[in-house]
């Protein structure tokens, strides 16, 4: 609660600090609450000072009194401005929840009751703000406390919800599949985006200059390639592994043998070939 500053030097009136925790909370206070938090002051001292309280609030006719109710102590609003904070939930109530406050909604509608660590585990980010608004627009309401460390808040929907949403009890939500569906609408409409059709394309398996021409009207930077039938069963061609070059034998002089005699296997002759 936004808080202003104050000039006065002394402290405030017992009245005053109680008048300041009714404004601050929306819940009833107890006098035994009270007290934990006024450690300063005994019970009866904080009972007498709610009765003045309740004298000042009437006879100055303000638009809000001091009421016991719940077994504790609220401020309401008097019932002759019951038409205007009317008008006030009307106009709130009509203004359209964002897709955060739908999924945030729907999460705790489905996993209900849950607490906010696991709100914001599932979402992904913080939701503080978001549950604020939900609870403000009384959509959601505390639950009670987990069973667990910290004993956190538990959320669970109300029934101002089922109104909202046109339904008798909470068996008559959708799957969550639709729930998903419609959250996803909302963000597309929240978004402006338009939602496109996509016609698939039947081709013909033996017309293969379609189906090239859709592969070149998709990636126009992109070669066109077509494999050779013939090509793949043709066998591959037989590698000739080069001859050997002795340098030392090339740079040798060749001399011949005697008539008759067989040359060895490489070696080369340079006389003429003699006459048959």
């Amino acid at each position: 609660m936004a808080m202003i500053s104050d000039e006065a030097t002394d402290p405030p009136a017992l009245g005053r600090i109680l008048e300041a925790l009714l404004f601050a909370t929306g819940e009833p206070l107890s006098l035994g609450r009270l007290a934990a938090v006024l450690k300063e002051f005994d019970a009866e001292a904080i009972r007498q000072a709610l009765d003045v309280l309740r004298a000042t609030c009437d006879r100055e006719q303000r638009s809000y009194a001091l009421e016991e109710v719940g077994g504790g102590y609220r401020l309401l609003t008097r019932s002759g401005y019951a038409e205007y904070v009317g008008r006030l939930e009307r106009v709130a109530s009509q203004e359209r929840l964002s897709p955060a406050a739908l999924e945030t909604l729907a999460i705790i509608a489905f996993k209900q009751p849950v607490i906010k660590a696991e709100v914001d585990a599932i979402r992904g980010v913080k939701s503080d703000g978001t549950i604020q608004s939900l609870l403000r627009r009384r959509l959601v309401r505390v639950a009670g406390r987990a069973e667990v460390l910290g004993r956190p808040l538990l959320y669970g929907t109300t029934r101002q919800f089922l109104d909202q949403f046109g339904l008798k009890s909470l068996e008559d939500l959708p799957s969550l599949e639709e729930a998903i569906l419609r959250i996803e609408a909302a963000e597309a409409e929240a978004l402006g985006a338009e939602r496109v059709e996509v016609t698939p394309v039947e081709l013909d398996g033996g017309d293969l200059a379609a189906e090239d021409d859709l592969l070149t009207r998709e990636l126009p930077e992109a070669a066109v390639f077509r494999r050779d039938p013939d090509a793949e069963t043709a066998a591959p061609p037989e590698e000739v592994a080069p001859p050997e070059l002795d340098p030392e034998g090339l740079l040798a002089t060749h001399e011949p043998g005697p008539a008759g005699a067989e040359e060895p296997d490489g070696a080369r002759s340079d006389a003429p070939p003699s006459p048959a």
